[in-house]
């Protein structure tokens, strides 16, 4: 309700997405006029909710995603660097693809409800990174052993994605025995990293990259085992005529052929 000697007045506190109806009376003194014919007036939609940001590293592209308003008819997706450059999509549906975004950039995400006459005031802002794609071409070399320990040299094809490091992770069984291992790399810059293991361990191996935006997913794994560990309780027997030589091996053979 308003009160005002000119003609016009204005209605404060009204809520958005929302129909009202208004009519209007004159008084003066003692004496008050019938109200007016009723007129609708619509406010503008709400700002939108429940924005969300997927991010596809591959196409370095974000599908910006939201609930509608009630009363929208289009919507205006805007993205913003830290260096103030922007980003706007436009569409009719709540959702948007934002193509193009940089790599190791931090962004945030805002979205704009409009009914064709009136704009929503901006969403709550989301922000979200340009995180780089976990590394591929994992491979890794199997060193000589020494002491019944395996070096492994993991190797993998460098993320170009501003200032990269990489954490490699392995889990996997120590020589067979039911308990689980897992055993991990520091943040490296380099595409490289090496890992002892003792004989006859299987590992599955993983590889993850960070930046200034954010962390990777997980690699595929590379699964793998170091070598057998030697055969144990090697008995001798025999006389001047003959020899016998028994091998107890071990209970664990990986990809070989024990007899």
């Amino acid at each position: 309700m308003c009160n005002t000697s000119s003609t016009s007045c204005s209605l404060t506190e009204l809520h958005c997405d929302e129909q009202y109806t208004v009519s209007m009376t004159a008084s003066h003194e003692n004496c008050t006029s019938k109200p007016s014919q009723n007129a609708t007036l619509n406010t503008g939609p709400c700002q939108p909710s429940n924005v969300a940001v997927s991010y596809n590293c591959s196409s370095r592209s974000a599908l910006l995603t939201w609930m509608p308003s009630k009363n929208s008819k289009e919507y205006y997706g805007t993205v913003q660097a830290g260096s103030g450059d922007k980003i706007n999509c436009h569409n009719t549906n709540p959702t948007c693809t934002i193509d193009n975004l940089e790599c190791g950039v931090s962004y945030n995400f805002t979205v704009q409800a409009s009914d064709g006459t009136c704009n929503s005031s901006y969403s709550d802002h989301v922000q979200f990174g340009g995180a780089p794609c976990p590394p591929d071409g994992i491979k890794v070399q199997l060193l000589p052993m020494e002491m019944e320990v395996q070096l492994l040299h993991f190797s993998w094809t460098h993320v170009t994605c501003g200032s990269i490091e990489y954490l490699l992770t392995l889990t996997g069984t120590l020589q067979g025995q039911s308990n689980l291992f897992e055993v991990s790399s520091y943040w490296t810059s380099t595409d490289f990293f090496e890992i002892p293991l003792p004989c006859s361990s299987s590992y599955t191996a993983m590889l993850q990259s960070k930046n200034a935006a954010g962390t990777s997913g997980k690699s595929a794994p590379l699964n793998g085992t170091t070598a057998p560990c030697p055969p144990s309780g090697i008995l001798f027997s025999g006389n001047s005529s003959f020899a016998t030589v028994s091998v107890e091996y071990v209970s664990v053979c990986h990809h070989v052929h024990c007899l």
